[in-house]
Order: C-alpha cells, then sequence, then structure tokens
C-alpha cells in the first residue's frame, strides 16, 4: 500500500504558481495583448480566482492525509478544471470533478465531527462550491441566463470560510506569540463568529433570491465591522517582530474592509460593490493565502515557523496589489488599466517567490530528501540546516482523514495533554480551527 501524500506539497505550489500566472495572463487579455478565453476574460479571471486559486489553497489546507490514488484524481480533476475554463461552453462541466472530490473528501469528515453547529461552515462550504460550479456549467452552457450567480454564491463560499477558519488561525497563531511574550490577547469570541457567519449566509440568500440590496448590504457590513471588531481585541505588539503573524492580520483587516465597502456598495453609499469584493478578495484572500501556506507547510514539515520569516516580508506586496485595485476601480478610464498592471505585478512578484520558495526552498529541499516512511513519528528530524535543536516527539502518530484534525481529534486513551498538544501543532490544523487552544508558538 502506498504511503499518505500530504496533498499541501502538491497544491500549495500549484495554487501559488498558478495565482503569479493567471492574473497577469488576465490583464494581458485586457490590454489586448493575449487572446480572450473562456466566455470573457472577466468571467474567466472571477471563476479562475475562486475556483482555480481559493480551491487549491483549500484543497492543500483542508485535505490533510489521504491515499495517493485519490489524491492523484484530485489533481487531475483541477487541472482538467482549468483547462475546462480555458475553453467554457460546454466544456465547463469538466471542472465539475474537481468540486465532487473535494466536496467527497472534505463534507464527510466535518459532518462526522461537526458536533457544534459553529463548524457548520466547514460543511456548508465545500457543498456550496459544487453547487456554484454546477450553476457555472449551465450558464456557460446556456442552459439557464448567465447572471453572474454562480460566481456570487462562490464569493460568498470563500468568503464566509475566511471569516471563520481565517479568524481561528489568527486569533490562536496570535495567542501563541503573545504567550511566549507573556501578553495576553482577547478571546475568540464564538458569539461574534458566530453573528457574522450568519449575517454572510444572510446575505448569499438576499443576492441570489433577488432581495432588497440594501438589507443585503447592511448584512454585509455588519459582517466587515464584527470582523474588524475581533481583530482588534487581538492586537498585540509582539506582531511587529513576527511577519507570518502580521500577514494574518493584514488579511483580516483586508477582509473586514472589504466586506464593509461592499456592503456601503450594494447600499448605495459607494461607488460599486466589486470594490469592496477586490479588497476582500486580493487582500483578504491573497493575505490569508499566503500567510497560511508558509505556517502549514512549516508546522506539517517539522520545520520552524521562523524559517518563514523571509518570505514573509513579501507580504505587503499583497496590501499594495490590493490598493492598486481598488484604485483601478476609482480611476478614469486612462488610468484604469496601468492601474490593474500594477496590481498584477505586485501580485504576481508575492506569489511567484512563494512558488519558489515552496519547490526550491527550505521547505523543497527537505521535502525531496524525505523518504515514504517520514511520515512517521520521529522521522526526518536530523536536518541540521533546517531544524533548531531536538524537537518534541509524539508516541504514536494516528492517520487521519482529510480534514478531521479541523475539528479537533479525541483524545486516545492513555495521551497526555503535552503529547496531545504536539499532535495538534503537527499537523497544524486542529489548533487553528477548533479555536479551543493556544496554537504553540
Amino acid at each position: 500500500m502506498s504511503a499518505p501524500l500530504p496533498a499541501h506539497r502538491l497544491f500549495f505550489p500549484l495554487g501559488a504558481g498558478f495565482a503569479a500566472l493567471s492574473v497577469p495572463a488576465w490583464v494581458g487579455m485586457r490590454a489586448g495583448l493575449l487572446p480572450p478565453v473562456g466566455s470573457t476574460p472577466v468571467v474567466w479571471h472571477g471563476h479562475e480566482m475562486l475556483f482555480g486559486f481559493a480551491g487549491a489553497a483549500m484543497a492543500g489546507f483542508l485535505v490533510t492525509h489521504t491515499s495517493r490514488p485519490l489524491l492523484s484524481a484530485l489533481l487531475g480533476a483541477w487541472l482538467a478544471a482549468r483547462a475546462a475554463s480555458v475553453l467554457g461552453g460546454w466544456w465547463s462541466y469538466l471542472a465539475l470533478p474537481f468540486a465532487l472530490l473535494f466536496a467527497a473528501i472534505t463534507a464527510p469528515a466535518f459532518l462526522r465531527r461537526a458536533k457544534a453547529w459553529s463548524n457548520a461552515p466547514f460543511v456548508l462550504v465545500p457543498a456550496g462550491l459544487l453547487v456554484a460550479e454546477l450553476a457555472f456549467g449551465l450558464e456557460q452552457s446556456g442552459i439557464v441566463e448567465a447572471d453572474g450567480r454562480a460566481l456570487l454564491l462562490a464569493s460568498d463560499g470563500v468568503l464566509l470560510l475566511l471569516v471563520v477558519m481565517g479568524g481561528r488561525i489568527t486569533r490562536t497563531s496570535t495567542a501563541g506569540l503573545a504567550r511566549s511574550h507573556r501578553q495576553t490577547i482577547g478571546s475568540l469570541g464564538r458569539g461574534l463568529e458566530s453573528l457574522s457567519a450568519l449575517l454572510l449566509l444572510a446575505h448569499a440568500a438576499l443576492a441570489l433570491s433577488g432581495g432588497p440590496s440594501s438589507l443585503s448590504g447592511f448584512c454585509s457590513l455588519a459582517a466587515g465591522g464584527i470582523g474588524l471588531l475581533r481583530l482588534a481585541r487581538w492586537w498585540t505588539g509582539a506582531i511587529v517582530h513576527a511577519p507570518e503573524v502580521a500577514g494574518l492580520h493584514l488579511g483580516c483587516l483586508w477582509l473586514g474592509l472589504g466586506l464593509v465597502l461592499a456592503g456601503l456598495g450594494e447600499a448605495g453609499l459607494a461607488p460599486d460593490p466589486s470594490t469592496g469584493l477586490h479588497a476582500a478578495v486580493v487582500g483578504g484572500l491573497g493575505s490569508l493565502a499566503f500567510a497560511v501556506f508558509v505556517r502549514t507547510t512549516l508546522q506539517r514539515e517539522r520545520l520552524p515557523i521562523e524559517a518563514g520569516r523571509r518570505i514573509c516580508r513579501l507580504l505587503p506586496f499583497l496590501s499594495l496589489a490590493a490598493c492598486f485595485r481598488i484604485a483601478a476601480d476609482l480611476l478614469p478610464e486612462p488610468l484604469h488599466l496601468p492601474a490593474l498592471a500594477a496590481s498584477a505585478s505586485s501580485w504576481s512578484a508575492a506569489f511567484g517567490s512563494l512558488a519558489l520558495w515552496l519547490l526550491v526552498g527550505p521547505v523543497g529541499r527537505r521535502g525531496r530528501t524525505r523518504s515514504a516512511s517520514a511520515a512517521l513519528p520521529g522521522a526526518g528530524m536530523t536536518d541540521g540546516r533546517a531544524t533548531r535543536g531536538p524537537r518534541p516527539r509524539a508516541r504514536g502518530r494516528r492517520r487521519q482523514s482529510a480534514g478531521v484534525a479541523a475539528l479537533g481529534a479525541p483524545r486516545r486513551r492513555g495521551w497526555s495533554r503535552r503529547h496531545k498538544g504536539a499532535e495538534e501543532a503537527r499537523h497544524g490544523l486542529a489548533a487553528g480551527l477548533s479555536g479551543r487552544r493556544d496554537e504553540p508558538y
């Protein structure tokens, strides 16, 4: 039987490289330098940001350990979906297998562990993305009217996952950092998290059903305000010296600002709701994905978090890309395309460097030299260039299905709290998603 292959080794470099190439390609289509693909370049760009880039990020993070044949099928389905999006039309249905496989791998594991209704987004989002991909295929094949509701549903699903998952990861990571500096921060705020999730679900329902735009705008505005309030409670001065944690805060900041701007636009108090969506996706999704790529890879490869601080210094490029993208929506037409080009350049510089770091940096070298037995406890801990001192070793490591660690694994008899904490830190999921434990820093 082949050993399980960590999904992050495949999907994180692919997602970063795809992000670095697809955005400049779209700007080239807008400028007339490249031939258009899909139905329209704008639709192709929106689909690939949500299903291509965000899909690869979710697959690499939520699919923890699975068999090599199943992971190969998921990878092949992702690649086929990218080709289908380029062709457009009836070929768009070839993007369905990836959404179906992703939902089939992650949703059952979450259903078995979803003992609290606050974990419902981890079940709803994969199912919602599958429905959105099916609706997108129906739109592209001309069966239903192409009114953009499929991409709207997908964007709301991704934003919902960012609000819940991004908030939990940011709070637990900051709590571990603050504790190492003998500081404390505010609590996770389960009630505020649940309220913001409900507001985003209400926004999606109102937008899809054609409800009052003022009411859907209020839901988005309130959800963004709650996110900014929670983020303010988690501030600590130690973040300044930890760029990998500062990136998580930057992502949550852009996410909250984007939801506020989108809500103002829907309520008629701002020029265009798409400005807020661009802020949330470019700044929020981009920064959170970048930071999570780095932190999760280092945790799962048993490398010190400090090894990612140099690459995390490129995170401000994503905030710069978000600023240029917002400016492109507000500037007159002669300056629109130059602002888009500046945004794409900053975005590609950050994610292109991240893709190279994942492939040929310390993480890539570590992954290439590890044998198939490296998944066992204690294996692969002798690389003196990458590790610092002896590393903790759990007594036993249990194979976990996709996403199970996201909701917290039950304690086995004979395990101490110290060993359970080491297991959670190694997977990099339980502390970040359950919100019940401060992440070891």
